[in-house]
């Protein structure tokens, strides 16, 4: 009978033990998280404290990429904060790749945009991805100025001319991505952009042709042949840039 109480009373004393164990722990995270909350909120806003974000950015939760990613995308933080918090994500190779392509817009800044397609170099970027980098090259393909350019006129040459170069660097970075991306860019080309239908968009033909002959070339010779079959009129300006397209690109994989 002593026996059986005994074992009661440290069955209790365990689950007592395991309880305040239990409670510890959560209340300990609550505290980190807090902790990690505040950082955030002192990396933030147009006054926003560079050392803050550092520290944020060297912490192991995984709460921490949405937090530097909420610092990135919030247009009233200061724009060094916004680019360092970029930077930030890219060094700790976060799997947010879509999330950071739709930041891609022509008024952000151009430090932004070629922080973005940096980062992007070190993260995995499906179809999700690509998508919002293809909107903004669209967005550039149908002459939406940028930031830089909207500035251009108050800028002396010189450094128009560097900015400039900064600018088509920053197109080849996101150029690549693409290319390293070709199964999804090109699924999205035809999904989204009509390539290999009989309305292509322009954007879609003109994309094709950074991307493998191999992937593109089956697609664009699909659509220049509905459109040979089906004509909209006499002259069809779309289906002689695809032609020309296909003469430059797909060497070799034309259907007999």
């Amino acid at each position: 009978m002593r026996r059986s109480h005994a074992l009661i009373l440290a069955g209790a004393f365990g689950a007592v033990l395991t309880a305040l164990g239990t409670v510890a722990f959560v209340t300990y995270k609550q505290r980190e998280r807090q902790r990690l909350y505040t950082l955030a909120k002192e990396a933030n806003g147009f006054s926003g404290n560079p050392t803050a974000l550092e520290e944020l950015a060297g912490e192991t939760n995984p709460i921490v990429n949405d937090l530097l990613l909420d610092i990135a995308e919030d247009i009233e933080t200061n724009p060094s904060i916004r680019i360092a918090a970029v930077k930030q994500l890219s060094r700790r190779h976060a799997n947010v790749g879509t999330r950071i392509a739709e930041l891609l817009r022509p008024q952000e800044s151009l430090e932004l945009r070629e922080a973005i397609a940096e980062g992007l170099g070190h993260m995995e970027c499906l179809e999700d991805c690509v998508r919002p980098i293809l909107h903004y090259k669209e967005r550039l393909f149908n002459k939406e100025p940028t930031a830089e350019q909207m500035l251009a006129s108050s800028v002396p040459p010189g450094v128009r001319d560097a900015v400039e170069e900064d600018a088509r660097r920053l197109d080849e970075k996101l150029t690549e991505r693409l290319r390293t991306s070709s199964s999804s860019t090109t699924h999205v080309l035809s999904v989204v952009y009509g390539l290999g239908g009989p309305q292509p968009a322009k954007f879609s033909v003109a994309s094709s042709q950074s991307l493998p002959s191999a992937d593109v070339c089956p697609l664009l010779l699909q659509s220049a042949q509905q459109r040979r079959e089906f004509p909209v009129s006499d002259e069809d300006p779309l289906l002689t840039f695809i032609e020309e397209v296909v003469n430059r690109h797909c060497t070799g994989n034309r259907r007999g």
